[in-house]
C-alpha cells in the first residue's frame, strides 16, 4: 500500500523538549479535517499528527481489499519517522479499530491510546446485517447513502452546520473508497488484541451513539485494565465534532498526564 498522506502541527512551547506526539486517525469515509475541533486545543500542547485513511482526503485509494490490520501497517509505515520511541494515539470509529490494532502490535511504541465511539466488537449476526447493508449499498450514489446517516451520527448538542459540514466530508470520498473501507471493520476481530494492549487507556462514548455507546465502551473498560471511560451526555456518534468543549479538556488532561 502506498504511503498515507498526513498533516502535522505543533504550537506548543519549543522550549518543553519531552513531548510525545499525538497521532488522530478519523472514522467511515471522512478525512483528517474532521478534526478541526481538536487540531488547534492539542498543538497546543504536543504535536498532532493527522493522516488520511486511503482513498480519503490526499492519501490515494487502495488498489487492494482493505484490512484494519494492513490499514494499521500503513498508517504506522506512514508516520513512522515523525516520532521517537513513544506516539499516542487517538481514533474514532473505524479510526478506533485502527487504533485498537496499532496499540496491539507495536505495544512498545504506544503510549497512551484514546478510543472515540468504538465498538468493542460485532457479533456474527451483526456482521450478516452489516455486509447486507454494505452489499445495498452498490446500488445507491454516495448522497444516498450519506445523507440518511448523517442525522444519526449525532446527538442533540451539533448544528445543523456541523451536520453538513460532516456529510459534505464524506460525499469528497469515492463510492469505491468507500465500500472499501467499509468491510473492514466487519471483518476485523479486536477480541484477541485487546489482551495485547499496554497502553493506558481512554475510551469515550457518546451518550446517544447509535453505534458504540456507553454500553459498548464498558465492555471495552473491562477488556483493559485500568482504562478510564468517559460518557459524553447528549452526544452521539460523531463526539469530536459534536462535544469538543468537554471532550477536548478531558482527553488533554489524559494525555499530558
Amino acid at each position: 500500500m502506498k504511503k498515507l498522506h498526513y498533516h502535522c502541527y505543533d504550537f506548543s512551547p519549543p522550549w518543553i523538549r519531552e513531548k510525545t506526539p499525538l497521532l488522530l486517525i478519523h472514522g467511515h469515509g471522512a478525512d483528517s479535517g474532521s478534526w478541526f475541533t481538536q487540531v488547534p486545543d492539542f498543538a497546543r500542547h504536543f504535536p498532532v499528527i493527522v493522516v488520511d485513511l486511503p482513498g480519503c482526503g490526499g492519501s490515494a485509494e487502495s488498489g487492494q481489499r482493505l484490512t484494519i490490520e494492513a490499514i494499521a501497517k500503513a498508517v504506522r509505515d506512514s508516520v513512522r519517522d515523525r516520532y521517537g520511541d513513544r506516539l499516542n494515539v487517538m481514533g474514532i470509529s473505524l479510526g478506533g479499530f485502527v487504533s485498537v490494532e496499532l496499540a496491539a502490535r507495536y505495544a512498545d511504541e504506544i503510549g497512551k491510546l484514546v478510543l472515540i465511539g468504538t465498538p468493542h466488537s460485532f457479533s456474527e449476526e451483526l456482521k450478516i446485517t452489516l455486509r447486507a447493508t454494505l452489499e445495498g449499498y452498490r446500488h445507491l450514489s454516495m448522497k444516498d447513502i450519506v445523507e440518511p446517516k448523517i442525522g444519526r451520527a449525532f446527538g442533540r448538542l451539533a448544528s445543523d452546520e456541523m451536520k453538513r459540514f460532516l456529510a459534505d466530508d464524506i460525499l469528497k470520498t469515492s463510492k469505491a473508497a468507500y465500500l472499501n473501507l467499509g468491510q473492514a471493520p466487519i471483518e476485523y476481530d479486536p477480541l484477541p488484541r485487546y489482551p495485547l494492549i499496554q497502553a493506558r487507556t481512554l475510551i469515550i462514548a457518546g451518550e446517544l451513539d447509535y453505534i458504540a455507546g456507553p454500553d459498548q465502551a464498558r465492555k471495552i473498560q473491562a477488556e483493559l485494565p485500568g482504562s478510564e471511560l468517559l460518557i459524553l451526555a447528549d452526544t452521539g456518534h460523531a463526539a469530536n465534532l459534536e462535544n469538543p468543549a468537554v471532550m477536548n479538556p478531558r482527553a488533554i488532561e489524559f494525555l499530558l498526564a
